[in-house]
């Protein structure tokens, strides 16, 4: 296990985690793209929240040693999950047959998922409001709005690299704030 990696993730300065960020994002863009044969502009719409949830498993001691695999490896795989979940998984619901679907789910189950994402929407709108602007304004956009960043960009008048960049540090101060208030969505 790479000690000295964990440790600078563990304890590290920004500058050293700004370092680690630049120094995997070249294997994960080339992993995801690869893995899911797609364009790397959309494996590296993923890197930042792919490494922002291991950073963040790291430091809130959830990934801790000796790890079975690599932190890359770590990071490799939470990207395939992001990924899956984004674009496949949609994918395969959009493509069901209809009569694989189920029409008469249970009643009580629905009316709780909804209580349930009502109660994370009213969280999560609590967060956008307390990490203020632009934070709040660059998440919207990118997940609520699914703007491009080629688009947000243009309008913001920022450079994409730093737009990717912003919603990296957005996300960082958001995963901050939920662990001061000990949320979980």
């Amino acid at each position: 296990m790479e000690q000295g990696v964990y440790e600078s993730f563990k304890k590290g300065s920004d500058q050293e985690i700004r370092s680690l960020y630049q120094s995997y994002s070249v294997s994960f863009v080339n992993y995801i793209s690869k893995a899911f044969k797609c364009d790397q502009m959309l494996a590296r719409d993923i890197y930042p929240e792919a490494f922002s949830i291991v950073y963040f498993n790291i430091r809130n001691g959830k990934l801790t040693p000796p790890l079975k695999s690599s932190i890359q490896t770590y990071l490799n795989s939470t990207g395939w999950n992001l990924y899956h979940r984004r674009h496949l998984d949609k994918y395969q619901r959009d493509k069901l047959p209809l009569e694989d679907i189920d029409t008469e789910p249970e009643t009580k189950s629905m009316v709780d998922e909804i209580l349930m994402q009502k109660e994370r929407g009213q969280h999560v709108r609590s967060l956008l409001e307390k990490i203020g602007e632009p934070c709040k304004n660059i998440l919207v956009q990118i997940y609520i709005h699914e703007s491009g960043y080629k688009d947000l960009s243009a309008t913001m008048n920022v450079p994409e690299a730093t737009l990717r960049k912003r919603k990296f540090d957005c996300l960082a101060k958001m995963r901050k704030l939920m662990d001061e208030l000990k949320l979980e969505l």
